[in-house]
């Protein structure tokens, strides 16, 4: 089940996140969203599909090594 977590403060936020199944994977947005059919995308998330043709191939991490 997809979720997204935003910290709307100005605090650090720590997060910790328990799973009932031993099995982990983590699909992120652009990953879906470039793989799925860019027609369907689009017309869900109401954008141009030119945007999802630029997503970038690679995971691109949220913190700097």
């Amino acid at each position: 089940m997809g979720h997204y977590i935003e910290n709307t403060g100005s605090e650090t936020v720590r997060y910790l996140e328990l799973f009932r199944s031993a099995e982990y994977a983590e699909v992120p947005l652009t990953a879906w969203a470039k793989n799925s059919p860019h027609e369907l995308v689009a017309q869900h998330l109401k954008i141009d599909p030119a945007l999802l043709r630029r997503l970038p191939d690679k995971k691109q991490p949220v913190l700097p090594d």
